[in-house]
């Protein structure tokens, strides 16, 4: 008997040693079974994910209708001073109004067509995109140093919280005069709630009376990043992709914050003069919000009916 391991080289030699013709008497590739694409992949069903748009739909719609216009932009719109571009399916909001001889005609095209033959000779155009919404701004937390100081014991005392920020908006201002040229100042707008603990204090002849009440302080601010000055107002106005492509090679102007101080509390006073203050600075941030909030919904609504088509 063959020792286990010789006997195996010898099995796997045999093989070798068969003639060539049975060997190529074999098929090359063995046939394999069709499979047919109609039964072997699992058909995908739109019901399911119908459904889900639907739970969605739903929740978002439950505390009312997300299309309807809220309290504050009425009362933003009753003020009648600046005009306001939404254009359904869009993700930028237009605000535009007049100053002095700083003239705007509105336009009800989307943003991307409003040419200067739409606009006329205007003044203030502010435009913010919903898409970045969620991008990373660097701003510095804001700090009230009048409310902080405040507290020395007398009447009207106030206990300092920490502030809550709204959600920063990317906001790019372009103000046109019709003598020529053009201004355009990347700011970020951002409103804080700041809850505070107010204290009053009064006297009686027998008694002394103390009365805290919580109240919330509300701020916003615009902070500047960039200022930068177009001889040519076609330029700075322009939106669409050659626009951008013209302004990338252009000077832009210096950082805001390597200016003068006193030039920069300049520039604030003279935005703040065109109505680009705090009130504006907490506005943006909750139309911003309600704009995506109306836009998501819609996507949702779209899409569930495209599904079931």
């Amino acid at each position: 008997m063959l020792p286990r391991t010789l006997s195996r080289v010898a099995s796997a030699v045999r093989p070798a040693l068969r003639p060539a013709a049975a060997t190529l008497a074999r098929p090359a590739i063995r046939a394999q079974p069709l499979r047919l694409l109609s039964t072997s992949l699992p058909r995908f069903e739109p019901s399911a994910l119908s459904t889900k748009l639907g739970e969605e739909i739903k929740f978002e719609t439950e505390n009312g209708d997300a299309s309807a216009e809220p309290d504050f932009l009425k009362d933003f719109k009753a003020d009648g001073v600046w005009k306001l571009v939404d254009v359904p399916g869009s993700d930028e909001i237009v605000l535009t109004r007049t100053f002095g001889n700083e003239k705007y005609v509105p336009s009800l095209l989307p943003p991307s067509r409003l040419s200067l033959a739409d606009q006329g000779d205007h003044s203030i155009r502010l435009i913010f995109s919903i898409s970045d919404l969620d991008a990373e701004h660097d701003v510095e937390p804001y700090v009230d140093e009048e409310a902080a100081d405040a507290g020395s014991g007398g009447v009207g005392d106030e206990s300092v919280s920490p502030s809550e920020q709204a959600f920063p908006v990317e906001t790019s201002i372009t103000i046109t005069k019709p003598s020529g040229g053009a201004l355009t100042i990347d700011a970020v707008a951002q409103g804080w709630s700041r809850p505070f603990l107010a204290l009053s204090s009064w006297r009686s002849p027998i008694s002394r009376f103390v009365l805290l009440t919580w109240l919330t302080f509300l701020d916003g601010l615009f902070t500047i990043n960039n200022i930068s000055f177009y001889p040519d107002a076609d330029v700075a106005l322009g939106m669409t992709s050659e626009d951008d492509w013209k302004r990338q090679g252009l000077y832009m102007g210096p950082a805001f914050d390597n200016l003068d101080e006193g030039v920069q509390s300049e520039f604030e006073q003279y935005l703040e003069e065109r109505g680009i203050n705090s009130a504006l600075a907490l506005f943006i941030p909750d139309l911003a919000e309600w704009k995506e909030q109306k836009e998501y919904v819609s996507w949702l609504k779209g899409t569930k009916e495209f599904l079931e088509k």
